[in-house]
């Protein structure tokens, strides 16, 4: 990471991690608007400074680190806020989706992680390698407490990693059925019974990766990031299509989610989460 992203960072906090299993996003001062969470997360601050959840039709709840299922919309509040996402297919996300009970629920740990993340910014300490350090740390601390995972049949692991080589395009649910020695009806019921998500909403969460990792590159090699070019590169099939998906999940159009304003800093092959 050059001097001026690392100047940018430490002043304004605002970026993009991704790992191979996980993503890391650090809101903006304030928190977040009423969006869809895209796959299952943690939502961590500092122990001084909780979050303030707003679901639909529910008083806030307040704490410093939520589980929160996917496919529940939610709005935050908070001065310090970092949303840590797994792959639903995961231990780790699978375990935020069961424990969350389809909703959000505050996590009882005994480490201050979102104070963590907040001081190693404040240290001038961000990089890629502390980056994915600090969020194996957090997964390890997840999974301590799993004393009975739960099980995910074959063909949905199966299906999990066509899905994941085919990020482009509708869903082909016949030749996934196929390709699963399974019915197209019987593995969609099967993969959202276990992973709770659609198929194609998996596939969005894929595509949202590979949007990222587009970003990732594109800011390293030249400085700039071309926000069409890189939606296409993620399988969206226009700038409405990006901008549609990007307004449900995180409360941005394509153009601010891709702005030079956040920072993106890529973990992959660095120390990994389960």
């Amino acid at each position: 990471m050059g001097p001026a992203k690392r100047q940018q960072l430490d002043q304004c906090f605002e970026a993009v991690a991704l790992g191979d299993t996980w993503l890391l996003y650090t809101a903006s001062p304030g928190g977040y608007g009423r969006s869809e969470m895209l796959a299952p997360a943690l939502l961590l601050a500092p122990v001084e400074a909780p979050i303030r959840l707003h679901l639909d039709g529910a008083p806030p709840q307040e704490a410093d680190a939520f589980y929160h299922a996917a496919g529940v919309w939610s709005a935050a509040d908070s001065s310090t806020i970092a949303a840590l996402y797994f792959d639903p297919l995961t231990r780790a996300g699978r375990a935020i989706q069961a424990r969350a009970e389809n909703g959000v629920r505050a996590w009882g740990r005994s480490y201050d992680f979102g104070g963590a993340l907040r001081d190693l910014a404040i240290r001038k300490s961000l990089s890629r390698q502390t980056i994915a350090t600090w969020a194996a740390r957090v997964s390890d601390a997840l999974l301590a407490e799993e004393h009975d995972p739960p099980h995910t049949d074959p063909r949905v692991e199966n299906a999990g990693r066509l899905i994941r080589e085919w990020p482009d395009g509708r869903l082909n649910l016949s030749l996934l059925g196929q390709n699963c020695e399974t019915s197209g009806v019987h593995l969609r019921h099967m993969f959202r019974d276990q992973v709770g998500m659609t198929m194609s909403r998996y596939q969005m969460w894929h595509r949202i990766l590979v949007m990222v990792g587009a970003a990732c590159s594109a800011s390293v090699s030249s400085g700039r990031i071309r926000t069409e070019q890189t939606l296409h590169a993620a399988g969206f099939y226009d700038m409405p299509h990006g901008n549609r998906a990007l307004r449900r999940f995180f409360g941005m159009t394509a153009a601010d989610a891709l702005s030079s304003l956040i920072v993106f800093i890529d973990c992959r092959n660095s120390v990994q989460p389960d």
